[in-house]
């Protein structure tokens, strides 16, 4: 049972991706981590098993990680956003 977050196709390697939620990464801590973005969009991560969730490989701050597709999106073309 994969439990895909979003409709949203992923974004593509090289696109720009945001914090979805700004103000509760930084509450986090993750704006000290991770940085505020936005971030280059490496690629996706394989799931080990079918009940994880969609993550991204994307160039932050402090090297590329791996975070959950619920905590950044793309960011729409012409919106900033």
């Amino acid at each position: 049972m994969n439990q895909e977050p979003f409709s949203e196709p992923p974004p593509q390697p090289g696109q720009e991706v945001r914090w979805r939620h700004p103000r509760r990464a930084f509450a986090l801590g993750w704006f000290a981590v991770y940085g505020p973005g936005p971030f280059e969009f490496v690629g996706l991560v394989d799931p080990d098993d079918q009940e994880t969730l969609r993550c991204y490989l994307i160039k932050t701050a402090s090297g590329e990680k791996e975070i959950d597709a619920r905590w950044v999106g793309p960011i729409r073309e012409g919106t900033g956003k």
